[in-house]
């Protein structure tokens, strides 16, 4: 098998950074198979999926559905960042390679996704009325 960065080093920043976290509602993420389980990258997600929560409620969730990690590529990184990629390479410095991990819930409801993100992406509301 090629070379993978280890799942510890998905997550590099503490529970209280989610607080700082860019918070975006999106309509049509109906392919949850990529969505993974916070407790898959960490020993304790506990702190993480609470401050997750707590945040997606503030955004409007109705507190259906389960909060997972959604992963992006380094190559789409270029397009989705809303201050391109220097922001981003200035936060993460050469984690840039790893990607972009996102925090999402797919409320059951009505199928509004949540996202939280470290970075502020180039992302509106699309589908949301």
């Amino acid at each position: 098998m090629g070379y993978s960065i280890n799942k510890s080093d998905v997550i590099p920043y503490s529970p209280d950074a989610l607080g700082n976290f860019f918070c975006y509602a999106y309509e049509w993420v109906d392919n949850l198979n990529f969505c993974r389980p916070a407790s898959e990258f960490l020993s304790d997600p506990a702190p993480y999926e609470q401050l997750a929560r707590e945040r997606f409620l503030q955004e409007g969730w109705r507190g259906d559905g389960r909060i997972e990690l959604m992963w992006l590529p380094p190559f789409v990184l270029g397009g989705m960042l809303a201050n391109r990629a220097d922001e981003y390479l200035t936060i993460a410095g050469k984690l840039w390679t790893y990607g972009l991990a996102l925090w999402h819930v797919k409320q059951d409801a009505d199928g509004t996704s949540f996202i939280l993100s470290p970075v502020a992406l180039n992302m509106t509301g699309f589908g949301i009325d």
